[in-house]
């Protein structure tokens, strides 16, 4: 199933001046972000794709069904099952800790030589992301104490995946743009052309964009997956 974890920082971080723009009584633009999900689901769906086999996550560690044992200083995860799509939005839902964790994502071709992709120190539980520029075949995750205190490591309870970018960017511009949209009426004001530019941006990757479907519906993308262009055998699915 698809999930973006599209926040109200990711908002205000794409257009700073939104932040201003928040409407007496609202805090966060939560509401339209849960609003702008549910088009963007329908829109997908009405493409003829079958939602629950779109948007499967690459899984770095999951401690709510795995609690690993450690007795170091930091706790590393196994190596992933293999990206064939280029996944590149990691996210950390961490859910309780003991320590402030700091999580470092590696990535590898050959499983021997490992390289750091992305770091993320977290003081605060909830969901947290990040971007990736290098892509590789397999990655894992690293978990550290920040302050160096915790010996051995408590390992938080987490769950470490990777997503592939395009979901978040549709519900971000999909998002944007309705926000904008309650902000003028004015034909050819400023917000008016913001909607328009942001109705444009995502009109054009929901018609240009790759959905990478699960074929075999075994909730992972294998290569099998990857080498279909699932525009063309979308009205079958």
């Amino acid at each position: 199933m698809i999930q973006t974890f599209l926040t109200h920082k990711d908002i205000v971080d794409e257009q700073p001046s939104l932040q201003e723009r928040l409407q007496q009584g609202q805090i966060s633009f939560t509401d339209i972000i849960a609003k702008s999900y549910s088009e963007l689901l329908l829109d997908i769906k009405n493409k003829g794709y079958n939602l629950r086999k779109l948007g499967i996550p690459l899984v770095l560690l999951d401690t709510t069904t795995i609690i690993p044992t450690n007795t170091e200083n930091t706790y590393t995860s196994e190596a992933s099952a293999e990206d064939f799509v280029n996944v590149g939005r990691v996210v950390v839902e961490l859910n309780s800790k003991v320590v402030d964790n700091g999580f470092t994502i590696q990535g590898s071709d050959d499983k021997v030589s490992w390289t750091n992709v992305a770091t993320l120190n977290l003081v605060s539980l909830g969901t947290h992301s990040v971007l990736l520029n290098d892509f590789y075949r397999f990655y894992r995750v690293i978990i550290s104490d920040i302050a160096g205190t915790s010996s051995p490591l408590v390992v938080p309870n987490c769950k470490v995946t990777i997503i592939e970018t395009l979901y978040f960017y549709l519900h971000l511009y999909k998002t944007v743009a309705n926000i904008y949209s309650t902000l003028g009426r004015r034909v050819s004001d400023f917000w008016e052309a913001k909607m328009v530019e942001y109705i444009g941006k995502y009109n054009y990757l929901l018609n240009a964009g790759l959905f990478i479907v699960d074929i075999d519906d075994d909730k992972m993308l294998n290569e099998a997956d990857s080498k279909i262009d699932s525009r063309i055998i979308s009205i079958r699915l």
